[in-house]
């Protein structure tokens, strides 16, 4: 048989060893058994003494393995809040000596959320899948950049292995808009007056001001001028009064404007709601004067003279046409 050791080559022959020479190596060993894994190494010194020191053969053959590495693929992902996925695979790249578990979680779960949230690996090479899922709101709050965190539990070649974090862009699908309601009023002159609302349809990044104005402030009024939205009332609805002034004047029925202005602030700069449409009903009614309504006149040719008078002034000729009661008498 052969033999593996260190230091000497040996012969063995009925039982007595003969050291041949010192090296390393392997020997021919017919009839030697199963020896012990120590090796005799005889030398003789100066006084003819003969020392005896045992040499240890090396036995284990084991072969070390690879330092783990992992790959994840891609690292970058883009998709809608609106129910939008993306996804991405993890693979051991060595086999591991051990399982090897990866935990999985989202920076930020008010914008995206991730599954599962653990993977375990027995072998290399078989890819797992992750799915990053958007959550939907009502922010406007353009598209936000969610970390997806990969951290890795193993032992043997992947103790302290690390795995890169993907990056989820989720886009929003929130438009900066909002509502008036309704666009049409009327109002009546010493009445009462109308309302109408208005409403934001995505929550701000900051406070959000809409003026409102009035076309023509002679014959109605708003009562406020500005409106303030935040994040915290921008889904609630806010009221605006119009009301007719009352006058004495005789006018036909007017249709005027409430001007909801263009928003500035929180990402609504810009942002033009519609106006609402007021119709003024007058209650003041044209009447004709006529004074004095009593004449005294004589048959001796003495004349009366009464006047006549309009209220409001004609836009246009009117014409009166005077009668006699009696033409034989005046």
């Amino acid at each position: 048989m052969e033999r593996s050791f260190y230091g000497a080559s040996l012969l063995r022959t009925a039982g007595r060893v003969f050291v041949l020479a010192t090296l390393a190596g392997t020997v021919a060993c017919g009839g030697c058994g199963e020896d012990p894994p120590t090796t005799p190494n005889n030398t003789t010194n100066t006084n003819n003494q003969t020392t005896t020191n045992n040499v240890t053969s090396p036995t284990n053959n084991t072969i070390a393995p690879l330092p783990g590495s992992i790959t994840v693929s891609p690292t970058m992902l883009t998709f809608s809040e609106n129910g939008g996925t993306g996804t991405f695979s993890i693979t051991l790249d060595e086999e591991p000596e051990s399982d090897v578990v990866i935990n999985l979680a989202s920076m930020d779960e008010s914008e995206a959320t991730v599954s599962p949230a653990q993977l375990t690996f027995s072998a290399a090479g078989a890819a797992q899948t992750v799915t990053v899922t958007g959550v939907d709101d009502s922010d406007l709050d353009g598209t936000q950049m969610v970390t997806i965190t990969t951290t890795v539990v193993g032992t043997g070649n992947y103790a302290g292995v690390d795995a890169a974090d993907v990056i989820a862009n989720v886009t929003d699908d929130d438009m900066a808009g909002g509502d008036v309601s309704p666009t049409g009023i009327t109002v009546f002159e010493g009445g009462a007056g109308a309302t109408f609302t208005v409403v934001l349809s995505a929550m701000p990044s900051g406070p959000v001001t809409i003026p409102i104005s009035v076309s023509d402030d002679t014959e109605i009024t708003a009562d406020v001028t500005e409106l303030t939205f935040t994040a915290a009332n921008f889904a609630m609805a806010q009221t605006v009064t119009i009301d007719a002034i009352d006058d004495t004047e005789v006018e036909p029925g007017q249709t005027l404007s409430v001007i909801v202005g263009a928003a500035t602030g929180g990402g609504y700069d810009g942002v033009d709601l519609t106006d609402v449409s007021v119709t003024v009903v007058d209650n003041d009614v044209p009447t004709v004067a006529v004074m004095p309504q009593v004449l005294t006149t004589n048959e001796t040719g003495t004349t009366a003279t009464f006047t006549v008078s309009l209220n409001p002034p004609p836009t246009a000729d009117v014409v009166i046409t005077a009668t006699s009661g009696d033409a034989t008498e005046g």
